[in-house]
Formats: structure tokens, C-alpha cells, sequence
């Protein structure tokens, strides 16, 4: 995660600022394939469907997932405000996390 502002925005909405930092990463890397998912199951209504066909054609070509979701980028601008958006509806829907643990 490259935003270390959000990154401890979330640390601290997740309430695990008392875990290892190599836990907290994993988590917020979890928490980051969650919000990729929910991303690509949403990019029928945020793409055209030409957009949609390109995808289709970079995965026919074998492009890396790198390369596939960087071009996805570059089509939606806000996608960084996006992600979090969508990271921190996540976090609300896993509530405390702490408790999940203990």
C-alpha cells in the first residue's frame, strides 16, 4: 500500500494497531485482494462494453494481471479514491476485527 496516511487510517479502523506489523500487512493486503475483487465484479457499469472487450483481449494475450489492472487504471481516474472508498466499506463490514481474534 503506498498512501502510509491511509494505510494507518486503517490500521486504526481496524483496531489492530497492536499487532505485528507484518500481521497488519498481511491483513491490509487481504483487505486490498477483497477491494480488487469487489472492483472487477463492478467493472461491467464502470467500463463500456469496448473497454470490457479490451480486457477480454489483454487476458486472451496472456497480459500479466499487473499490466491488466494498470491499463484499468489509467480508464478510471479516481480509482485510488475508489479503492479506499471501498476498503474502508469493508472494514465497516467486518466491524472490530480485534474481537474476531480474541
Amino acid at each position: 500500500m503506498k498512501n502510509e496516511a491511509f494505510k494507518k487510517q486503517l490500521i486504526h479502523a481496524l483496531k489492530i494497531e497492536g499487532l505485528d506489523s507484518q500481521v497488519q500487512d498481511d491483513l491490509l493486503v487481504q483487505l486490498e485482494d477483497v477491494a480488487y475483487a469487489r472492483v472487477g465484479n463492478s467493472l461491467p457499469e464502470l467500463l463500456s462494453p469496448e473497454q470490457m472487450r479490451h480486457i477480454e483481449s489483454m487476458h486472451k494475450a496472456k497480459k500479466s494481471e499487473r499490466e491488466i489492472i494498470e491499463w484499468i487504471q489509467a480508464q478510471l481516474p479516481d480509482f485510488d479514491q475508489m479503492m479506499q472508498a471501498i476498503m474502508l466499506d469493508v472494514v465497516e463490514e467486518l466491524g472490530d476485527y480485534t474481537k474476531l481474534v480474541r
